[in-house]
């Protein structure tokens, strides 16, 4: 999934330079994908964010967030 790639590499270049922050990761699919094992990278990028007290969520279509 490239959005996670997309996410990681902004993780590690923003990470030093923010250090303190949180991080939360949100993906938007078109598709709904069958039920399948989380790929390596997408269960590096769940650790770093939890790391940073953040998380990652994956959504079909939508997704709102209160700010």
């Amino acid at each position: 999934m490239e959005a996670v790639r997309q996410i990681m590499r902004t993780v590690e270049q923003l990470g030093k330079k923010l250090s303190g922050y949180r991080f939360e990761g949100r993906i938007i699919t078109t598709r709904v994908r069958t039920p399948a094992v989380k790929s390596t990278y997408r269960i590096k990028l769940e650790k770093m964010l939890r790391r940073t007290g953040g998380s990652l969520v994956v959504k079909v279509n939508s997704d709102e967030v209160e700010v």
